[in-house]
Parts: structure tokens; C-alpha cells; sequence
């Protein structure tokens, strides 16, 4: 008997264990992209929910065209303020830190906008979004979660206007 009860206490606790190792999610809207001029403007909401306290993820977008290029924007991070320092710190003993990330509360929304020289390759291009989560115990990837797909971005062509005879 007391052995049955010893395994049920014990799966019981792997059960609540694995419930609350839930994934992070991502959640984006507004999304907008753009041509103008000769630059591409991206921009979108990002919020992040369920991102354990320990943990730290960085959300890389990227777009990418139908022939395999692609160009990374800069990435979001979001952490507590514990996972924060201690990142900091391990980044610190490996190199000198040249540049100093922004990182972000989980649950908050995040505004972002960025713009990039148009290429050709990216008419027809889509929108995702890349997760990392990295902790003390376990490094994870996210599923990618796609934006946009299939944008249409032509660059104005300019055309000579016709002068009218008098």
C-alpha cells in the first residue's frame, strides 16, 4: 500500500510538474509592411505571455523571398530582471559587450519598427518571426510564427512626365 501511494504521489507531482513548464507565446498584430522610396518599412506589435521568470527569449524577425534570401532584422528580447543580469554577466565573461540590449517585460506590449533597403527578392516576400528561449536548465526553439505572407513590394519606378505642347 505504501508503495501505490508513493507512485501515485510521485506521477502526481510529474503531472503538475509538466503542466507548468508551458511554452511561451507570442501574440503580434498591426502588422505592417510597406514599400516606400527605395526602403522597405516593417512594423507590428509584439506581446509575450507565459515566459517562465528564469528564462530569456529572443524573437529574431525575418523576411524572407521565394528564392531562399532573406534578411534578419533586429531581434526583441524579453526576460525578468534576474534572467537578465545573469546573461549579462555569462555574455560578459565570453567577450567585452559592445552594445547594450533593450530587453522587455513579459505580458507588455512591444512597438516595432524598422526599415530596410528594398531588393528585388523581396516582392513576394513573407514576414516571421523566429523564438529562442534559453534558460539556466534548457535552450528551446519556438515554432516560427508567420506574419505575413506572399507581400506584395514593388519600389515606385519614376516615369518622365510628358510635357504638353503649347
Amino acid at each position: 500500500m505504501k508503495y501505490c501511494v508513493l507512485l501515485c504521489g510521485l506521477l502526481l507531482m510529474q503531472a503538475v510538474g509538466l503542466s507548468a513548464k508551458e511554452r511561451a507565446r507570442l501574440q503580434a498584430d498591426g502588422v505592417n509592411i510597406s514599400c516606400s522610396g527605395d526602403s522597405v518599412h516593417v512594423s507590428f506589435r509584439l506581446r509575450v505571455e507565459r515566459l517562465t521568470k528564469d528564462y530569456i527569449l529572443r524573437v529574431t524577425p525575418l523576411l524572407y523571398g521565394k528564392d531562399g534570401q532573406h534578411a534578419v532584422l533586429p531581434p526583441l528580447e524579453y526576460g525578468s530582471r534576474m534572467a537578465q543580469i545573469v546573461e549579462w554577466r555569462e555574455k560578459r565573461v565570453k567577450e567585452k559587450r559592445k552594445s547594450v540590449s533593450a530587453y522587455h517585460k513579459v505580458g507588455g506590449t512591444v512597438a516595432y519598427t524598422f526599415a530596410l533597403p528594398y531588393g528585388e527578392w523581396m516582392n513576394g516576400a513573407s514576414l516571421r518571426l523566429d523564438a529562442k528561449s534559453k534558460g539556466c536548465c534548457s535552450e528551446e526553439m519556438l515554432p516560427p510564427v508567420l506574419l505575413a505572407a506572399d507581400v506584395a513590394l514593388i519600389a515606385p519606378v519614376e516615369q518622365p512626365v510628358p510635357v504638353m505642347p503649347e
